[in-house]
């Protein structure tokens, strides 16, 4: 109740109503039990500490100019794999299958995890093993999403 609490003062602040934040604050508390609630979400959260980080700002270059992109979570396991993490929200759909919804939501986000990938690649040691993966928070369900990622 207590965080329920500090995000209606925040909610509050950009003039939302009051059913609107009680909602969100909802889904917020639910997200965060189910994943602390779950093997492979405390497993992302704990995982590899000293050399893992969250909310991970990198810059890239390109012919558009300068890009910022922040990676959710980055995680070094145990077997020296690095895990490009990134968290979601989402659920199925009406009458959407687990299947289908995985199969949709990979398709969403394929490039976005395939830049990241990249990005990790280039401040990492050449023979790093990057996987990458969707944390549904919501469900929760963890979604290991396949790339090959050539260093360059």
């Amino acid at each position: 109740l207590h965080r329920v609490d500090r995000r209606q003062r925040q909610m509050c602040i950009r003039d939302r109503p009051q059913s609107a934040w009680m909602a969100a604050a909802e889904r917020i508390d639910h997200a965060i039990n189910n994943t602390l609630s779950d093997e492979r979400g405390v497993w992302a959260l704990t995982a590899g500490q000293e050399r893992s980080a969250s909310e991970l700002a990198l810059l890239s270059t390109s012919t558009n100019g300068i890009s910022q992109r922040v990676i959710d979570r980055i995680v070094h396991d145990v077997d020296g794999t690095i895990w490009v993490i990134d968290y979601k929200t989402s659920t199925p759909m009406a009458g959407e299958s687990s299947d289908e919804f995985l199969q949709r939501e990979t398709a969403i986000y394929h490039s976005q995890l395939r830049t990241y990938a990249k990005l990790v690649s280039l401040i990492s040691q050449p023979q790093a093993i990057i996987k990458t993966a969707l944390y549904f928070t919501a469900l929760p369900q963890w979604h290991e999403v396949q790339l090959s990622i050539a260093q360059e």
